[in-house]
């Protein structure tokens, strides 16, 4: 099997071990060396810190109000509260990704059980586009509405929120964007993001920061005796609130950590129906274990689907629907969106490439970023787009769809090139934009594009002067192993760093001299292989891998690899099973690392 040099050959980069702290932590935890080292490599060197990362527990969740409060929560609290004694219409306002309609659906379900007249609103990713919006004001107060709350979104929507006010119509936002040194015109701003905020963890999704609402919130009609001592247990939550978290690719630590971590649990009960029926067309449901990964690439995808296609209201029907039948009905509707997502992925990749090559033929060298433009791609798609084109090129991108005279873009980033700070520093060229340090989302003139792109590749590489490194593709190798170790790695309790994700990725191991046996592509995309380990079978596979490598039994490779679980548990000899690992990389064993 030989490997062939893809357009970009990361560098493999083996952390460097801390034998003493290593050793510490493991005496102190009474963990395995491997495991102390593991953690270090994230950041983790303290016993403290080590005991909390490997023992989540929620009685850990820092408090939304005291000592130091969300931005403006007591306000918000004071507000919804009345409204609530008053029996006031209130209609929550989401965005139609996985973060927004699951932040959307506990608010919902939160009132609802208290018999508050509420109702709920998605914007339509096509003619709408993010965030709050004149029409949809203007619709919510002809409804009879006193109070709007906005959730994952509303941070920047200045005139809407204005327009609110001057139709009596209070907007309390919550939400986790980034902030502008200017804030609307809102009752209350609940975002950790805001630069006056003290909350000390920032990261929260827009899930997470209606979640923390909701902590304040009942704790506040606990006081004033609206609910019992005891009443309304927020952890039924907990399964929308890692779903959001996770599909908005928030890191895992601190809360973010322990919210997934439990959330992860209450997806495996799957008591709601549209989690159960959503699992059901993913075909995972037959697992009592779910994983990040799960979540990431099965799950979320599908909720995400319908905003993407042109339905933003059928993901959270889904995850309302009190009858299986009829959740089964919505998660088939979102199946069907997600293959049609899948098309029109496939049809802008491969417009964006050809566009790639083109340029790269008739540049003297390769651009820092990629700004594309098309009036054939499909607006709710590009975002994923841009991601699999940053990853494939390592470069930030931004692709546009053009259609009724009108861009609409969206970005990705590689870590310490801001893309919502280069957007503000080009915002005559837009007409609206939002979004994180990592993706953002905008609006533009056709006629802007190409200044736009000239601006775009000239702030990427100021940014770049201060960390060229950045564009320069590495894999974190965590240790090397021989095969006594790789049996070590089983069975040291490797699961006791789950859940992975942003901030806490998967661990990554380097083998090296091992004979490549039998080995098979399926599904055009992907390899799987049998590997001599020391004359010890190892099974591997490759997701994706398939284009990098042709087939010739008996090679000699190098390979990192993870230690993957089967339902959740690692497997070894001592359980009567070869190892299986999902291979990252390859390289003949003459390559220099």
């Amino acid at each position: 099997m030989r490997f062939n040099h893809s357009r970009v050959s990361p560098r493999w980069e083996i952390l460097p071990a801390e034998p003493a702290t290593r050793d510490q932590l493991a005496r102190e935890l009474e963990i395995p060396p491997v495991l102390a080292q593991l953690l270090i490599n994230r950041g983790i060197r303290d016993s403290g810190s080590a005991y909390r990362f490997l023992h989540p527990s929620l009685a850990d969740l820092r408090s939304p109000l005291a000592p130091d409060p969300l931005p403006d929560v007591e306000k918000a609290v004071e507000r919804v509260t009345r409204a609530i004694a008053g029996k006031e219409k209130i209609t929550i306002f989401g965005d139609y990704d996985a973060d927004g309609i699951s932040a959307t659906a506990i608010l919902y379900l939160f009132l609802s059980r208290l018999g508050v007249p509420v109702d709920w609103e998605l914007p339509d990713r096509i003619r709408e586009g993010y965030g709050l919006n004149l029409e949809a004001v203007r619709r919510i107060k002809a409804r009879g509405a006193e109070l709007i709350i906005t959730v994952d979104c509303g941070s920047a929507n200045f005139e809407e929120i204005l327009l609110a006010r001057e139709l009596g119509l209070p907007v309390i936002v919550i939400d986790h964007h980034e902030v502008r040194e200017k804030l609307p015109a809102a009752l209350a701003l609940v975002n950790p993001k805001r630069r006056d905020s003290r909350f000390p963890f920032g990261d929260l999704a827009g899930v997470g920061v209606t979640f923390y609402f909701l902590i304040a919130l009942r704790q506040k009609l606990r006081e004033t005796g609206v609910l019992a001592p005891d009443g309304h247990n927020l952890k039924a939550y907990l399964d929308l609130v890692a779903l959001g978290t996770i599909a908005d690719m928030m890191p895992l630590r601190e809360e973010n950590r322990i919210l997934v971590a439990f959330g992860l649990k209450e997806l495996a009960r799957a008591e709601r129906p549209g989690i159960r029926a959503l699992r059901e067309v993913a075909r995972t449901s037959g697992s009592n274990f779910v994983s990040t990964e799960e979540v990431g690439f099965y799950l979320a995808p599908r909720i995400n689907a319908g905003g993407r296609m042109g339905n933003s209201r059928i993901g959270l029907e889904l995850i309302l629907s009190g009858e299986l039948e009829q959740a089964r009905k919505a998660a088939g509707e979102l199946d069907r969106s997600n293959r049609d997502r899948q098309r029109e992925e496939e049809k802008i990749l491969a417009g964006a490439r050809k566009q790639v090559e083109e340029r790269l033929l008739s540049s003297a060298g390769v651009p820092a970023s990629l700004v594309l433009a098309d009036p054939g791609w499909h607006p709710g798609v590009v975002g994923i787009g841009a991601a699999k084109l940053m990853d494939e090129f390592n470069r930030p991108v931004c692709l546009i769809s053009i259609a009724d005279g009108l861009g609409r873009g969206s970005g990705r980033s590689l870590p310490g090139v801001s893309i919502i700070r280069i957007l503000g520093d080009l915002s005559s060229d837009l007409v609206a934009y939002g979004g994180h340090e990592r993706a953002a989302g905008f609006k533009i003139q056709p006629e802007a594009i190409s200044r736009f792109a000239q601006g775009f590749e000239t702030a990427v590489s100021r940014m770049l002067e201060s960390n060229p490194g950045v564009l320069e593709p590495s894999i974190p190798v965590d240790q090397e192993l021989d095969y006594p170790g790789l049996i070590e790695l089983c069975n040291s309790g490797l699961e006791r760093l789950e859940p992975f994700g942003m901030d806490n990725p998967e661990p990554v191991f380097l083998g090296r001299g091992l004979k490549a046996g039998k080995a098979e592509i399926f599904r055009s995309r992907h390899v799987r292989m049998v590997l001599d380990w020391e004359n010890l079978p190892v099974r591997a596979m490759g997701f994706g891998l398939a284009g990098k490598y042709e087939q010739k039994k008996g090679d000699m490779l190098d390979i990192l690899f993870c230690l993957r679980p089967d339902r959740g548990y690692y497997r070894s000899r001592k359980s009567g099973s070869s190892p299986s690992v999902v291979l990252v990389d390859m390289k003949w064993t003459g390559n220099q690392i």
